[in-house]
C-alpha cells in the first residue's frame, strides 16, 4: 500500500508540473526535467510489479461465486466496463508508456535543441527503470 501512494504522490506532483508547463507550450519548451524529476520515483513501481503478479494468482484462484458477481459488478459504465485485472494492469504500463512518449519527444527536437541532451538522458534513465521492472 505504501508504494500505491508513493506513486500517486509523485504523479500528482508531475501532473502539476505539467499543467504549469503546458500553457507555455512553444517549440523551445523544455520538459525533459520535469521527467528527470519523477525518474527516481518510477522504481517505487518494483513493488508494485512484485505484488501484481500475487494478487493476479489470488483472483485467479478466488472462486466463490459472492466474490465474482463482486468483480462482475465492478465492470460497468462508470469504469468504462473495464474489469479489476484492467485496472491492476495499468500502473504496470505506465513506466513503458512514458519510456515511448520520451522516445517521440526525442525524434523531434533538432540538434542544438535546449532540451536534447536531458530529454535523451531521461528516456536513457526511465529505460534502465522499466528493465528493472521485468
Amino acid at each position: 500500500r505504501v508504494c500505491l501512494k508513493t506513486i500517486a504522490s509523485f504523479h500528482q506532483i508531475f501532473l502539476a508540473d505539467l499543467d504549469r508547463a503546458v500553457p507555455k507550450l512553444s517549440p523551445a519548451l523544455c520538459v525533459g526535467q520535469l521527467f528527470m524529476v519523477i525518474v527516481p520515483y518510477l522504481s517505487s513501481y518494483k513493488e508494485y510489479v512484485t505484488n501484481y503478479h500475487q494478487v493476479v494468482a489470488m483472483l485467479r484462484e478466488k472462486q466463490e461465486p459472492s466474490f465474482l458477481a463482486v468483480l462482475a459488478s465492478l465492470k460497468n459504465e462508470q469504469c468504462s466496463n473495464k474489469s479489476l485485472k484492467d485496472f491492476l494492469i495499468m500502473p504496470i504500463q505506465r513506466v513503458p508508456r512514458y519510456s515511448m512518449f520520451l522516445e517521440g519527444i526525442k525524434r523531434t527536437l533538432w540538434e542544438g535543441h535546449p532540451d536534447a541532451k536531458v530529454v535523451a538522458d531521461a528516456h536513457r534513465r526511465g529505460n534502465e527503470v522499466a528493465d528493472g521492472l521485468d
